[in-house]
């Protein structure tokens, strides 16, 4: 019996008679497959005790069993039955790959053959598929007449193995036809094994560390832990902890220690540290968004990266990005994920990716074009399915529009099944257009869990969803049409009339526009009839005046923090300094902070440390280095110094050696020195900028120029 069966007859139970085409559109698939899914069930049954339990009539189906019979169907396992039911080509080959993964003996011809019920020949022609899948994919498997067929590979590699069949398998999005049987499948693969106990586990510590899996990532999660339960049975493992291993001071450490008990004292299991270890290495590559920040030591470079990227891709499209306030922000949250995931050799598919870069091949390839400080940063090459998540930060920001709906506060949950932020990306996008009340950002399975607790109004996700709770389709780039139909649904639950959801013009947004205020003004325009000038003529004063108030009251909230030209001060620059090598170009810029009561010593040599044990990711730009390090190294306030060398040295950055210009930052947190550190990115890219570094005779020439250069910039 399948998956799918099972969870028609739970869904029929719960709400007595439903709809044929209800049915087939809860489980996406067609009306047929569900009426032979019925059709199988009542044969089955009819077998065992001679009773139908299901009735089709007039389109509507109906439970007409009794106790005795749910019973009968719930506690069929489908795992054994492999007479009864039929794997596919596809299915079998899933079945004995996952088998090789599980087993650290050989397994014969004669055993698959028995096991699942088919001929020699077709066991035959399955390993021929198999020896031809794991050539392509670097697998190392052994084939030995006499004993059989074996995967010679570590427990790492194997379980890198397992989780990539199971994606390869699931369409956790779509729960379409695949996705059933993928599920049936690794039910199959762990036959006796408490899967539901294992999420609810999962579940229960996403809950308790507020670390949020995405769909993905917690489908594979418990594909690990299933699959370290049978290695335990039958290969314990005591190995040497690994010295990149998640240091057990880490959340994702504490997490997976936490999965691990719940697991052994649930199911009577003994998977030992090693587990923990694996686990937690998973757990920190697949967080939808979490508490825990970046280390305070690579973070700088992170937001410096992220505004190269944002002047890069503008100047590259003649696009001001720097309307959008959040962008900055929302990029640097991303990154800081993204690039976790990628020095741990996780990667997270795009589903979106092909229909991201048609509709926006010029933005992608600008993108591309500007990641160049990135890849240095990480010192791998990025995937287009990277590449495709940051396009959709800077994409959303193109089509925003920045509407603003009257506020009737409706409690929404907000759903995505990717990684990366993308649900959090959604979440500042509708804080432009709608006042919701939005509780919760969750990944799919969360969902029912979450309702136990709290009542939503309705949800707005980017993956189609099996619920009673009405919900709204959008794109994780909120368009004009997702607006429409987000305002529909508000029409339809009563939260506004017709009249007040903002109409959405046509066409591309080609500029970041001050929509708010013409919309305000276009719903003055509807409300006051011929005759009623004057009215209408006050309200559209105030209707300025508060605009103006508005817009006075985030300009002053931007000047709080510390501009370039207050950072780096007249005594924090020295010219044509000597340096033997990189490390001494880095302590003059220290010696300057330190002179200066900005720093302790220790943080001098805590820069130079970081450049190695990190590499020279610090040269960010052709001839410039940023260095730094954490403010646990003793850092009293936010300061930048400055030094040009008279001879430039080399830190081992083959782009962009040799470095003449040192930038030492120092910063009290992560937040105080970002507009400094926006205003330096941007001088990068003035040529005349560096002409002014180059040819400067004292420190005020260049503060003269930074000054120069920040009030035009309050005059745009």
């Amino acid at each position: 019996m399948k998956l799918r069966q099972k969870l028609l007859l739970d869904k029929i139970d719960q709400m007595g008679s439903v709809d044929l085409s209800e049915l087939a559109e809860c489980f996406f698939v067609s009306e047929k497959t569900i009426r032979n899914d019925i059709q199988e069930i009542n044969d089955y049954m009819k077998k065992q005790n001679n009773q139908l339990c299901f009735e089709i009539s007039d389109g509507m189906v109906a439970f007409i069993g009794d106790e005795g019979s749910k019973m009968t169907i719930r506690q069929h396992d489908a795992v054994d039955n492999y007479y009864l039911y039929k794997l596919s080509g596809e299915e079998r080959v899933f079945m004995i790959i996952a088998q090789l993964i599980c087993s650290d003996s050989y397994i014969t011809i004669d055993q698959l053959a028995n096991q699942l019920y088919v001929s020699r020949g077709t066991i035959n022609s399955d390993l021929l598929r198999i020896k031809q899948w794991c050539k392509n994919n670097n697998i190392n498997i052994q084939f030995i007449k006499s004993k059989g067929i074996r995967m010679e590979e570590s427990e790492k590699k194997k379980r890198e193995i397992l989780t990539g069949l199971i994606s390869d398998h699931m369409h956790i999005g779509g729960f379409d036809d695949r996705h059933w049987e993928a599920m049936n499948l690794y039910h199959k693969m762990f036959k006796g094994i408490d899967i539901s106990a294992i999420k609810d586990s999962v579940l229960i510590a996403e809950e308790k560390f507020n670390y949020i899996l995405s769909d993905d990532g917690y489908e594979e999660l418990v594909v690990q832990i299933a699959f370290s339960i049978i290695r335990d049975k039958t290969h314990p493992l005591h190995l040497k902890r690994a010295k990149n291993a998640i240091p057990s001071s880490r959340l994702e450490y504490d997490m997976a220690q936490f999965i691990v008990d719940q697991i052994n004292q649930r199911l009577h299991a003994e998977l030992a540290r090693d587990t923990v270890d694996y686990l937690s290495e998973h757990i920190n590559g697949e967080a939808l968004h979490s508490l825990i920040e970046y280390e305070e030591t690579k973070l700088p470079y992170i937001q410096i990266i992220a505004e190269q990227m944002i002047v890069s891709v503008g100047k590259t499209l003649n696009f001001d990005f720097h309307c959008d306030k959040t962008l900055y922000n929302r990029l640097v949250k991303h990154l800081c994920s993204a690039i976790r995931s990628v020095k741990n050799g996780i990667t997270m598919d795009n589903p979106l990716k092909k229909t991201l870069i048609q509709e926006n091949t010029a933005l992608f390839e600008a993108i591309k074009r500007s990641s160049g400080p990135l890849r240095q940063f990480i010192g791998m090459d990025i995937s287009d399915d990277e590449f495709s998540y940051l396009l959709i930060y800077f994409a959303s920001t193109m089509e925003s529009t920045g509407q603003a709906l009257k506020k009737r506060n409706p409690t929404v949950a907000v759903l995505c099944n990717t990684g990366h932020g993308t649900a959090q990306l959604v979440v500042e996008e509708l804080k432009q257009y709608f006042s919701f009340d939005i509780k919760y950002v969750l990944a799919a399975h969360q969902l029912a869990r979450v309702q136990k607790k709290q009542i939503f109004d309705f949800a707005i996700t980017t993956i189609p969803l099996k619920t009673d709770l009405p919900f709204v389709l959008v794109s994780p780039i909120i368009r004009r049409p997702d607006i429409e139909k987000i305002n529909q649904m508000m029409i339809n639950l009563g939260f506004i009339s017709s009249d007040q959801a903002p109409e959405s013009s046509g066409g591309d947004s080609k500029l970041c526009l001050k929509s708010s205020l013409a919309d305000s003004i276009r719903l003055l325009l509807k409300k006051y009839d011929s005759g009623e000038e004057l009215q209408l003529a006050d309200q559209v004063q105030n209707t300025l005046d508060q605009y103006k108030k508005d817009q006075k009251n985030v300009h002053l909230k931007e000047k709080k923090q510390p501009m370039l030209s207050d950072v780096l001060k007249i005594d924090y620059i020295e010219l044509d300094v000597l340096a033997e090598d990189w490390k001494e170009a880095v302590r003059a810029g220290g010696e300057i902070l330190f002179r200066n009561g900005v720093v302790a010593k220790s943080y001098i040599e805590a820069a130079i440390q970081n450049v190695m044990d990190l590499g020279p990711y610090i040269v960010l730009t052709k001839g410039v280095a940023i260095p730094h390090a954490g403010k646990k190294f003793g850092v009293y306030s936010t300061a930048i110094s400055f030094v040009r060398l008279k001879t430039p040295v080399c830190f081992g950055n083959k782009e962009n050696d040799p470095v003449k210009y040192i930038f030492t930052l120092a910063t009290i947190d992560s937040s105080s020195h970002l507009v400094a550190l926006k205003d330096l990115v941007s001088l990068f890219d003035h040529p005349e900028f560096f002409q002014v570094l180059d040819q400067a005779e004292t420190s005020e020439d260049i503060i003269a120029y930074i000054k120069n250069f920040e009030m035009e910039k309050e005059r745009e």
